[in-house]
C-alpha cells in the first residue's frame, strides 16, 4: 500500500493530536481488514517508541457493546424466527421448508427497516393497505381463498416482528439492525475521544448513535472523499454523502482532496471472454508489474463474484498472495461429498427406494470418498465395475449391503434417520479420513468438522426432530458461504479482497474482475416493501444501492497509478456479457481527461496473448502417438484378436479436429457415461437398428414381396421392447414409454416404406432383396516403400438389390447438411462434408470387397423422421453412382491423408471452427 495513503494520513493526523499516547482513542473501523492494516501502519511509526497505539473497533462490535446485545449468526436467525413463528401459530403453523423461503425474506425486511429507525407499526399497516387495495375488485366480487390467505399472511408481519424482537432482546441477543436500533436509545456517556473511519455509508441507526457521541465533543472524522464527485450536484458516487452533510454540516471536511483527477494515472477495461480468461490475463499483468520493479503489496486484485477465486489461485501459482476473503468451502472436494451424502439421505428418505446409480457413481469418484475407499480395501474401479453390471438404476439397500460389507460403511450409505442421528455419523466417519497432511482439502476437512458440530449443537436446541428436507434446505444455506481461513502473512503479497473489504485502503495497482452489469453493481434487496413504502419511511432505494457501489469504485482510483476493469464477454439467455454501466460512465468522463490515460481493448485483438489461440491446443507426434495410429491401421486388435481397421468415423473426426483424433482414438479417453433411466439419444438410434436388424434377419437373400413386410407389422412393439429391456436395459416406463412408442412409430414407417418399394419393384418385375444387415467389411491395402499394409473397415447399416442396382443404406434419425461431391481432393481438405465421406467410404470398401461395378453401387443416407432417401449430389444427377474413376480417385486419397497421420511430423491441432466444440465431450480439456 502506498505511504500517501488515506489510513497512512490517518496514522500520521492521530499520531500529530496524540503524540506517543494515542491509546486513549477509540477508532472505529467499517471491517477487520482496515483494522488490521492501521495496525500495522501504527507499528512501523518511528516517530514514538515505545507507544501503545489506538484502541480499534468495528463498528457493529462499538454498537454491540452500547446496546449490550450479542450478534447472532446468520443461520442461527432463522431458526429463532421459525421459534417465534411456531409459538405464535401453533398448529397451523407451515413447515420449515415452506417457512424458509419467506423467513428470510422477513429477516432482510426487519433489518432493513431498524437500520433505518422505521416506525414498523406504521410500515405494516401501510403494506397491509397496500395489499388489500391491490385485490379490491370495482365489482365488489369477494376475495378467493388464496387471496384472503395471501392478505392474512401480510397482516401477521408485525406481531411477527414484535414478538421475534422481543425474543431476541430477552436472550440478549440481535442481528446486525436491531443492535444498531437499541443502540441508538441508549443514553451514552463517553469519556474517550472517538475517530471515525468512514469507509462505509452510514444508516439512520449508526448516524444517531455518532450523534449522541458528536454532543459530547469526542467525535473526530476521517472521511476519504473527492472534490471531484462531491462538488458536483449529479455525480451519484457523491450524492449520498453530500445528503448527509446537508443534514449535519459539522462533520464535512473543511477541504476536499482532488487525488482522483490531479495525480496521473492509467485506466484500462479489458473485455475477456470466461472467468478462466480473466484468471489467466490478470496473471500476465500481475507478472509484468512485478518484472518492472512493482512491490506485490502494492498490488491488489479486487473480485465482486468469489467464484473467480478458484481460477484465479490456480493461475498465481507460484505468487506470494494473501487471500482476505478466504477461500469457499463449496469449492473443495470435501464439501462437495458432505453435500453428495447429504442428497443421497434425502434422495432415499424422499423414495425409500434405494440409492440412484449416477448418485453413488458420483460419490465414488469424489477423491475424498474413493481415498477411503481404497483405504479400506475396496477399490473405486471394482466397484464401478459391479455397479455399471447390474440392470437397475436404481440401487437397493440389499445391494449396498452385498456390496459394502464395512459396517461404517453401509452406515453412512443406507438411511440413518433422522439428520441429527446422522450427523454424529458423518463425524465420526470424518474423523477416519483425517490425514496428517497441511494441504487445501484437510484445512476444508478440518473446517466442515467444526461446522457440523455447530450445526449438531445448534440443531439440538432448536429443531431436534427437523426431517430431511428441511435440513437438505437448511445446510444449503449453512454451509455454501463458509470460508476456510488460509494461513499466511494478512498484509504481505498481492492482495486478493472483495469490493466491500477494499473499503479505505489504496493501492498503486490494483484490477478488478468481473466488472459486468449485475455484478457491479450487485443486484439489491428486494424483499416485501414496494419503491414507494420505502420511499415514504426512507428506506435504501436502489438508487442509494447503485450510489454505494459506484463510490467504492471511484475511491479506489483515488490514489493508484494504473487500474484495471475486467468484465466477461460470453454470452447468455440472462444477458450475461454487458459491461458494468459504472465502466461506461468512467470512460465518458476520463477518456479524454489530460491526467488520465485511458485504455480500451478486447483480449482477441491482443495477437500476442498466444495463450488463447487454438494453436496453442496443439499436441505433436511421439513415439507413443505413432505406434498407436499404427495399431488403428492394424488388421487385428492385439487385445482381443477382433478384426479392425481405421474407419469412416475416425476419418471424419480426424478431419473435423485431430485433436479430439488425439483424445479419443490415441489416447482412448472415453467420455463420462450418461447414466439416467431415460433413453438418451444414442440409445434411440441403436433401438431403432437393433429392431429393424431382428425384424428383417429372417429376410436375408429371400425375394421380398409386400405381404412379407405387412406381416411384422405387429411385431414391431415387441421387437422394440425386447431391445429396450435386453440390450440397452432400461424400463418401459414413463419418458421411455413414449420414447418407445416413437421409435416402434418410425420402425414401422420403414416397414411401410420397404412395403411400397417391393410392390413397385413388383409391377417393375425387378427382385427385392436384401443382401445383408448391420454388417462390417475389412479391407487391406497392401504395404509398400512408403507405407505399412492399410487396413480399412466399415459397418454399413443396410445392402439391398433392387433389379441390378445395389442399394447402401445408412439410417440417419435426420439429416441437415447437404451431401455434395466437387471432388474427391476437396473432401480431404474441408472439415464439413463428413456424410458424402461415409457414402463414398461405404461404395469404396463395398467396391473392393464384394467386387460389384461401382456404376451399380448407390449410396444414400435414409432419413427415417421424414422417410426420404439422400443420395450423393452430383452435377445434376439425383441418384449417381460413383464411377469407377472417383472410387480410384478416393482410395489415393485415402492412402495420402493416411501418409499424413502416419508421418513422425503430424501434429495434433484444436480446430478453429467453434462449432465443432459444441458437443464435443474432450471440450473442457481444451478450456473452450
Amino acid at each position: 500500500m502506498k505511504t500517501n495513503s488515506f489510513l497512512n494520513q490517518v496514522t500520521e493526523a492521530v499520531l500529530e493530536q496524540f503524540g506517543n499516547f494515542p491509546d486513549t482513542l477509540l477508532l472505529l473501523v467499517p471491517n477487520h481488514r482496515t483494522g488490521l492494516y492501521l495496525k500495522n501502519l501504527f507499528k512501523n511509526q518511528s516517530r514514538y517508541s515505545p507507544y501503545l497505539i489506538p484502541e480499534i473497533q468495528t463498528l457493529p462490535e462499538w454498537l454491540c457493546n452500547i446496546s449490550g446485545l450479542d450478534l447472532i449468526p446468520e443461520h442461527i436467525q432463522i431458526l429463532e424466527l421459525y421459534q417465534v413463528y411456531t409459538h405464535l401459530k401453533k398448529q397451523s403453523a407451515e413447515p420449515f421448508e415452506s417457512f424458509t423461503k419467506w423467513g428470510q425474506i422477513a429477516i432482510q425486511d426487519f433489518n432493513m427497516l431498524d437500520y433505518a429507525l422505521a416506525d414498523p407499526k406504521a410500515l405494516y399497516n401501510q403494506l397491509q393497505d397496500i395489499k388489500t387495495i391491490e385485490h379490491w375488485s370495482l365489482n365488489q366480487s369477494p376475495l378467493s381463498p388464496r387471496q384472503e390467505q395471501y392478505i392474512q399472511f401480510m397482516n401477521e408481519f408485525y406481531s411477527l416482528y414484535l414478538a421475534y424482537t422481543q425474543s431476541l432482546k430477552n436472550k440478549k441477543i440481535g442481528y446486525l439492525g436491531f443492535i444498531a436500533r437499541e443502540a441508538s436509545t441508549k443514553a451514552l456517556s463517553i469519556t474517550t475521544p472517538i475517530g471515525v473511519i468512514a469507509g462505509q455509508i452510514l444508516s439512520k441507526a449508526e448516524l444517531k448513535t455518532l450523534q449522541s457521541a458528536n454532543t459530547q465533543q469526542n467525535l473526530k472524522w476521517f472521511w476519504d472523499l473527492d472534490g471531484y464527485y462531491m462538488n458536483s450536484n449529479i455525480h451519484e458516487s457523491g450524492r449520498i454523502f453530500r445528503s448527509l452533510f446537508k443534514r449535519y454540516p459539522n462533520w464535512k471536511p473543511k477541504e476536499w482532496s482532488y487525488n482522483l483527477t490531479e495525480n496521473n494515472k492509467e485506466i484500462t477495461t479489458v473485455a475477456v471472454p470466461g472467468t478462466l480468461g480473466q484468471a489467466l490475463h490478470a496473471a500476465e499483468i500481475i507478472q509484468k508489474w512485478t518484472r518492472s520493479g512493482i512491490a506485490a503489496e502494492s498490488i491488489a486484485i479486487i473480485l465482486p463474484h468469489e467464484s473467480m477465486v478458484l481460477p484465479l489461485l490456480r493461475s498465481l501459482s507460484g505468487q506470494a498472495v494473501n487471500l482476505s476473503l478466504g477461500f469457499p468451502l463449496r469449492l473443495t472436494f470435501a464439501y462437495a461429498c458432505i453435500q453428495q451424502l447429504f442428497q443421497m439421505q434425502w434422495s432415499m428418505g424422499k423414495s425409500q427406494q434405494g440409492i440412484r446409480m449416477d448418485a453413488l457413481i458420483s460419490l465414488i469418484h469424489n477423491p475424498l470418498f474413493k481415498s477411503y475407499l481404497n483405504r479400506i480395501g475396496q477399490p473405486a474401479e471394482t466397484l464401478l465395475k459391479s455397479i455399471k453390471k447390474q440392470g437397475s438404476f436404481v440401487l437397493t439397500k440389499e445391494w449396498i449391503c452385498s456390496q459394502f460389507k464395512n459396517t461404517e460403511t453401509q452406515n453412512l450409505l443406507l438411511p440413518g434417520g433422522l439428520p441429527l442421528d446422522y450427523l454424529k455419523i458423518l463425524k465420526n466417519w470424518m474423523q477416519s479420513c483425517s490425514n496428517a497432511q497441511q494441504d487445501l482439502e484437510s484445512h476444508a476437512l478440518e473446517e466442515l468438522k467444526i461446522q457440523l458440530e455447530l450445526l449438531e449443537r445448534t440443531l439440538s436446541e432448536y429443531q431436534s426432530e427437523m426431517p430431511w428436507n428441511s435440513f437438505k434446505l437448511y445446510t444449503d444455506r449453512f454451509l455454501q458461504h463458509l470460508k476456510i481461513p488460509l494461513q499466511g502473512e494478512p498484509v504481505r503479497g498481492i492482495q486478493i479482497l472483495g469490493l466491500l473489504e477494499s473499503r479505505c485502503l489504496d493501492f498503486s495497482h490494483f484490477i478488478v474482475l468481473n466488472t459486468n452489469e449485475g455484478i457491479v453493481p450487485a443486484a439489491s434487496h428486494v424483499g416485501y416493501f414496494p419503491y414507494d413504502l420505502k420511499y415514504a419511511f426512507e428506506l435504501p432505494l436502489p438508487q442509494d444501492h447503485e450510489s454505494v457501489y459506484a463510490y467504492y469504485i471511484y475511491r479506489l482510483l483515488h490514489r493508484c497509478q494504473k487500474a484495471v476493469f475486467m468484465y466477461d464477454t460470453e454470452q447468455d439467455v440472462l444477458g450475461k456479457g454487458e459491461k458494468s454501466r459504472c465502466l461506461t460512465q468512467m470512460e465518458s468522463e476520463f477518456s479524454n481527461h489530460p491526467k488520465i490515460q485511458w485504455n480500451s481493448y478486447s483480449l482477441n485483438q491482443l495477437p500476442s496473448l498466444n495463450g488463447f489461440s487454438a494453436n496453442t491446443f496443439t499436441r505433436p507426434q511421439s513415439s507413443l502417438s505413432l505406434e498407436r495410429v499404427n495399431s488403428l491401421f492394424a488388421l487385428r486388435s492385439e487385445k482381443n484378436q477382433t478384426k479392425r481397421g481405421f474407419s469412416s468415423t475416425a476419418l471424419n473426426v480426424s478431419k473435423s479436429c485431430s485433436l479430439r483424433f488425439y483424445y479419443q482414438y490415441i489416447l482412448e479417453l472415453k467420455p463420462p457415461d450418461e447414466l439416467d433411466d431415460h433413453i438418451n439419444a444414442g440409445e434411440f438410434g441403436t433401438l431403432i437398428h437393433n429392431a429393424l436388424e431382428i425384424l428383417y434377419r429372417p429376410l436375408i437373400n429371400k425375394l421380398l414381396v409386400p405381404s412379407d413386410l405387412q406381416n411384422l407389422q405387429d411385431s414391431v412393439l415387441q421387437i422394440c421392447e425386447q431391445v429396450l429391456q435386453n440390450t440397452i436395459q432400461k424400463k418401459p416406463t414413463g419418458k421411455n414409454k413414449l420414447m418407445l412408442d416413437v421409435a416402434s412409430m418410425y420402425v414401422k414407417e420403414v416397414l411401410r416404406w420397404d412395403e411400397a418399394t417391393a410392390r413397385a419393384s413388383e409391377k417393375k418385375k425387378e427382385p427385392f432383396l436384401f443382401i445383408a444387415l448391420e454388417h462390417t467389411l475389412n479391407y487391406t491395402i497392401p504395404a509398400n516403400a512408403e507405407t505399412p499394409a492399410l487396413n480399412f473397415m466399415g459397418r454399413i447399416d443396410r445392402i439391398d438389390q433392387i433389379g441390378h442396382r445395389y442399394r447402401i443404406i445408412d439410417y440417419k434419425s435426420s439429416v441437415n447438411e447437404s451431401i455434395k461431391l466437387s471432388s474427391v481432393e476437396a473432401l480431404f481438405e474441408s472439415t464439413k462434408h463428413s456424410k458424402t465421406v461415409q457414402l463414398l467410404w461405404y461404395s469404396w470398401i463395398v467396391s473392393r470387397t464384394m467386387h460389384w461395378n461401382s456404376d451399380s453401387i448407390f449410396p444414400a443416407l435414409l432419413n427415417i423422421k421424414k422417410m426420404s432417401l439422400h443420395g450423393i449430389q452430383f452435377g445434376n444427377e439425383k441418384e449417381w453412382c460413383p464411377t469407377a474413376a472417383v472410387i480410384d480417385a478416393f482410395e489415393q486419397e485415402l492412402i495420402n491423408y493416411s501418409k499424413r497421420i502416419l508421418s513422425p511430423d503430424f501434429k495434433y491441432v484444436a480446430t478453429d471452427d467453434a462449432s465443432q466444440c459444441t458437443y464435443c465431450p474432450y471440450s473442457p480439456m481444451c478450456h473452450r
